[in-house]
């Protein structure tokens, strides 16, 4: 696992912030419940809600992720707001080249959950961190890797872009 900070220039990452911003009450939202194999969703109450980033906002993203990620044929980004009680079980992003989480909250405190967790390759013991604003986790080596739950009392979402390298 790679964690990378200031990933994306302030122009960039105030467009993405704006976007999710003036969106978030459409209908454009689909639900984890719908979207993730359930294997994804065990131990999980709550729902994420999902959608597929504009071309737009791929043609500002992907040039300045580019350097950053191993090559691909393609790369998928998606929205995602965590909403209170949702998380996602234990994984690798094994139909994928890599997976990464860019984090777009101006701030999150540890006590809301939503902590990311990676079990690294050879090791027994788990890391996790904070989700810390244009930080971006790449998962290049297929480690396992899970979202705790959002705390019933988190006063926010939980907002992140979901990017995968396709293969």
């Amino acid at each position: 696992m790679k964690i990378l900070k200031e990933v994306l220039s302030d122009s960039t990452l105030s467009t993405v912030q704006k976007y999710i911003h003036d969106n978030m009450g459409s209908f454009k939202w689909s639900s984890s419940e719908i979207q993730w194999n359930p294997g994804l969703r065990i131990g999980v109450v709550g729902s994420c809600l999902i959608q597929e980033t504009t071309q737009e906002l791929r043609d500002l993203i992907i040039p300045e992720i580019k350097p950053l990620v191993p090559e691909c044929n393609d790369i998928a980004i998606n929205y995602h707001l965590w909403q209170r009680g949702s998380g996602i079980s234990g994984h690798t992003d094994k139909d994928y080249e890599w997976g990464a989480t860019l984090y777009l909250n101006e701030e999150w405190h540890y006590n809301y959950g939503g902590l990311f967790c990676w079990q690294p390759k050879d090791e027994e013991t788990m890391r996790a961190i904070t989700p810390l604003r244009n930080t971006l986790v790449l998962n290049d080596d297929q480690e396992v890797h899970f979202v705790t739950t959002i705390s019933p009392e988190c006063p926010q979402y939980r907002v992140t872009l979901q990017i995968w390298g396709k293969k």
